[in-house]
């Protein structure tokens, strides 16, 4: 499924996973314009389109959650944040 958001959206939402190492508790990405689901599947097409590396997504009951190659993870909701190395 296609995104409808602007090129102003993604830039904020680009610039915000580049700066994510700076957020200790995470940052919100605007959702606006892409595609709501409950597996990850929409939010992790919308990642791979504007450029990440999508590793898996995943239903996790009441959000979709996506793990990018780059050790981000981002939600549904539009949480983003670093995970821990394992």
């Amino acid at each position: 499924m296609k995104h409808t958001q602007t090129k102003q959206q993604i830039l904020k939402n680009i610039v915000a996973l580049e700066s994510l190492a700076t957020h200790e508790n995470g940052l919100y990405l605007d959702t606006d314009g892409i595609c709501g689901d409950l597996d990850g599947k929409h939010m992790s097409e919308y990642l791979a389109e504007i450029g990440y590396e999508v590793l898996s997504y995943r239903d996790t009951g009441r959000n979709g959650f996506v793990r990018l190659a780059c050790g981000i993870a981002v939600s549904t909701n539009g949480f983003a944040c670093m995970l821990k190395p394992s």
